[in-house]
């Protein structure tokens, strides 16, 4: 059996599952990705395998990724879900649980690891965008509202803001997306030549670019500078929401 673990250092659940394999001497080969590029490109990767195969699995954004014998396992969750299989395909069946995560084995505890993992994710995020969250922000509940685009993955609209999003502004979020789809990465050098290019391709200004897209992105007109809203969002969670609008 290989097992193939992709983790970065701070991570509790990467630490987590390793002493798992640990305690039931399975010898993993570990892939450390604490450059950000790095798991960007790695999710990227994944979730392009997927897409190839026709499975129609939520976007990976998290670390653990495990995987045995070239199998996507997932995440530390789903390896306490999968366990006894794992065990199993090792060679014999399950002898005994592992005492140190024998609590996880029930199902509530399963569920409740798994929206600690996104969690973790979600905190991760916000401290790296923490910068701009706070631009204009008189109080917790304003950083807070600045950062419902990060936490929630459904992008909840608010119903005058929609209206704005006519024909044009559709035309103008399908051409940028189709820009965005050809970039390996994202970044203010790269962005703005593209919302630039937009703007004299429609023949309108920065608002006229800007607007519909913070609406598609976090459901709002109002929030972050575009750039900053995007840059924090990711390559991934951009094209997954403008698809929705177009």
């Amino acid at each position: 059996m290989e097992v193939q673990i992709y983790t970065k250092t701070d991570c509790p659940f990467c630490a987590q599952a390793k002493q798992w394999f640990k305690e039931f001497n399975i010898d993993v080969i570990e892939h450390c990705m604490d450059v950000e590029e790095d798991r960007l490109s790695f999710f990227q990767r994944i979730n392009h395998n997927q897409e190839q195969l026709g499975e129609k699995l939520p976007q990976i954004n998290t670390v653990p990724q495990i995987f045995v014998d070239g199998n996507r396992i997932g995440g530390y969750a789903e390896l306490l879900k999968k366990q006894e299989t794992i065990l199993k395909g090792r060679g014999g069946a399950l002898t005994k649980l592992s005492e140190t995560y024998k609590p996880f084995y029930y199902p509530w505890a399963v569920d409740l690891t798994i929206k600690h993992e996104k969690a973790h994710w979600i905190e991760d995020k916000i401290k790296k965008s923490l910068s701009f969250l706070k631009n204009k922000a008189k109080s917790l509940e304003d950083i807070y509202n600045n950062s419902k685009y990060i936490i929630f993955d459904e992008v909840s609209f608010d119903e005058n803001d929609l209206k704005l999003i006519d024909n044009k502004a559709k035309t103008i979020i399908k051409d940028f997306n189709d820009e965005i789809s050809k970039q390996e990465e994202i970044n203010k050098n790269i962005l703005e030549p593209i919302i630039n290019s937009l703007i004299k391709k429609h023949e309108t200004n920065f608002k006229g670019v800007g607007q519909p897209l913070r609406i598609a992105l976090t459901g709002s007109k109002f929030g972050p500078g575009i750039y900053d809203i995007m840059i924090s969002l990711g390559k991934l969670d951009i094209e997954k929401r403008l698809s929705k609008i177009i």
